[in-house]
């Protein structure tokens, strides 16, 4: 079995000089390139302290968002007791302010409900970094699904990292992002030197 451009197989004969490509050698080679440059301890572990980069970043914007709506829940607790202090002292009646003290309480909702989100995102925001010993075992377990399990799992695993693949001329250009952390960027990198011309192709 080959991989062919994908123009061959839409347009027909004469589309595509584009040699065909062995489907089991360029499978194999797919799997080298994806152990030997992704399943690393030092590239799990580098995707980590990338997440968490990004989520230290974002966490500043939260941390502003959260101190500006405490304060705002602080001042609507504020006006809702000055109310109920007029209405306790006769000032102004219920019936005059029950309008003003039911739309203050719902907007108290609202900001508590948006509090505890930005407090659990807060908190939440960190990808743990495991030890090494720990990275090698997990990356050790991958390359085993690549080499042991079926087919059908083992392309269903690729698959959910590798974003696609290009062959042009004697080399392939590989788009994947990190298999298990989903907020990467995809990354963009020359990959396999392959012996015959090719298309696109796709595992």
């Amino acid at each position: 079995m080959y991989y062919v451009c994908s123009s061959l197989v839409k347009k027909g004969v004469g589309s595509c000089q584009a040699r065909r490509l062995s489907k089991e050698h360029f499978e194999h080679a797919v799997i080298e390139e994806i152990k030997k440059r992704i399943l690393t301890p030092d590239s799990m572990m580098e995707f980590v302290r990338l997440v968490n980069k990004d989520l230290d970043s974002e966490a500043v914007d939260s941390q502003a968002l959260l101190e500006s709506v405490s304060k705002e829940l602080l001042e609507t607790q504020r006006r809702l007791d000055r109310l109920y202090d007029a209405v306790e002292i006769g000032k102004l009646s219920m019936d005059d302010l029950a309008p003003r003290i039911k739309e203050l309480r719902v907007r108290q909702a609202v900001l508590e409900l948006k509090k505890v989100e930005l407090e659990t995102n807060l908190s939440d925001r960190h990808v743990e970094l495991a030890d090494r010993e720990t990275v090698e075992r997990q990356v050790a377990e991958m390359h085993s699904v690549l080499a042991e399990s079926e087919l059908t799992f083992r392309k269903a695993f690729i698959r959910s990292f590798i974003k696609g693949i290009t062959v042009t001329g004697d080399e392939a250009r590989m788009v994947y992002s990190m298999p298990v952390l989903d907020k990467l960027n995809a990354e963009d990198e020359s990959v396999l030197p392959i012996v015959h011309d090719g298309g696109e192709a796709g595992i």
